[in-house]
């Protein structure tokens, strides 16, 4: 279990990975998951956790981890960070 600025996250941490800080608002995964498609690059987990606090009306701040089958190009970071609701993406390798 990852405890990321008061963020539960239940993932692994090894191989090639994916660290995306958001808001939690609907379309997030279905947009990562279209530009790894795209560039094809395979998803292997998807693990996500959210803040618990904050006002019911505003979006929480939540935070992704994608392991991914392989290394990751800064161009699929950056269009990862286009996404409106993504603010920071970062490539991992563990080993």
């Amino acid at each position: 279990m990852l405890h990321i600025d008061d963020i539960d996250v239940e993932a692994p941490l090894e191989r090639d990975l994916i660290y995306l800080r958001n808001r939690d608002v609907p379309g997030v995964i279905g947009k990562v998951g279209t530009i790894l498609g795209e560039n094809e690059i395979n998803i292997a987990n998807f693990s996500l956790g959210r803040r618990n606090d904050g006002a019911a009306s505003e979006p929480r701040e939540a935070i992704a981890v994608v392991h991914v089958d392989g290394r990751v190009p800064d161009d699929v970071l950056r269009k990862l960070e286009e996404i409106p609701a993504v603010r920071q993406a970062k490539a991992v390798q563990l080993f």
